[in-house]
């Protein structure tokens, strides 16, 4: 169960510490949601630090550690060629048609032929481990900047809360720091579906925090 790493570089690559960043970021980020401690974050990367939300986010980041427990979920080594030149890794989930954000808490497994897989490419390989952050230990959103624990929280989101991959604009998708923090000012509605802004706000508030 869990992330299974397919190969020895793809193991090179996201080692037992980075899934444990992944994991614990996790546990984390719910706990500190829920009590207010991450308020700051909520506002910065959703455009949102009210109550009912906080409790509800709370949750969705539970049920998504505690999918992890209960699924196998493959990652391998795709060729950047055959993708998007701007993506790091993907997801595919065979249900995934039938995922929405709302209501995909249930454990879609390996069972039954359905496969829960991530594709890691050659650009994964040049993020860093973790975001970078300012002085103050907040996250630098001043450039396009991703990581590499972020970058799987942001494909499990996809697997298991059915998160997107929010337009900032006609043209831009809103991927990295920059455009995920201009996407909450813009669009909280978004925001609030959006991978990327899911995985930067766990990673915040669940290692760094302070944002």
């Amino acid at each position: 169960m869990g992330l299974v790493c397919n190969g020895l570089y793809v193991q090179t690559l996201i080692t037992q510490q980075i899934i444990g960043m992944v994991m614990s970021g996790l546990q984390e980020a719910a706990a500190r949601t829920e009590s207010g401690a991450a308020s700051a974050a909520c506002q910065r990367w959703f455009g949102d630090s009210s109550d009912n939300f906080r409790k509800d986010l709370a949750s969705r980041i539970r049920k998504m550690r505690s999918n992890i427990n209960v699924r196998t979920i493959n990652v391998s080594m795709q060729a950047l060629v055959t993708r998007n030149q701007y993506e790091n890794a993907a997801a595919w989930n065979d249900g995934s048609s039938h995922l929405r954000f709302e209501d995909s808490y249930s454990h879609v497994g390996t069972h039954g032929g359905i496969r829960s897989e991530i594709y890691i490419n050659e650009a994964f390989g040049s993020l860093p481990q973790k975001l970078v952050v300012l002085n103050d230990g907040s996250v630098d959103s001043s450039f396009w900047n991703q990581s590499k624990v972020e970058t799987l929280i942001h494909e499990l989101s996809h697997l298991i809360l059915g998160t997107k991959d929010e337009k900032l604009s006609r043209r831009t998708v809103a991927y990295g720091a920059q455009n995920a923090e201009a996407l909450a000012q813009k669009d909280p509605t978004k925001a609030k579906t959006n991978a990327e802004n899911f995985a930067i706000f766990i990673e915040a508030a669940g290692i760094n925090k302070n944002t």
